[in-house]
């Protein structure tokens, strides 16, 4: 994704550039999922699932959720539940 892109509360999931020409069941994994908490010039903070800090990402290494229902469920159920950002 493009930086300008992405806003505070966007759902998205964190894909490194090695991991793209791999195995699909490896790219996408529960404990990339996270919900966009910040941004700067150069970063975009991420809380990820399951966590309790955001931590800074590579935009390019991240893509969004956002047709994709089945994954954002994944941030609210089974005790793995990702809240809004908190300000």
């Amino acid at each position: 994704m493009l930086i300008n892109d992405i806003n505070i509360g966007d759902k998205v999931i964190y894909i490194p550039e090695h991991l793209l020409m791999g195995d699909l069941d490896n790219r996408i994994k529960d404990e990339n999922l996270g919900i966009v908490t910040s941004k700067n010039t150069e970063y975009v903070f991420v809380r990820y699932k399951d966590k309790n800090n955001s931590q800074a990402t590579r935009a390019d290494d991240l893509y969004s959720l956002k047709n994709r229902e089945d994954l954002q469920k994944k941030l609210e159920v089974e005790g793995g539940k990702c809240e809004s950002p908190r300000y």
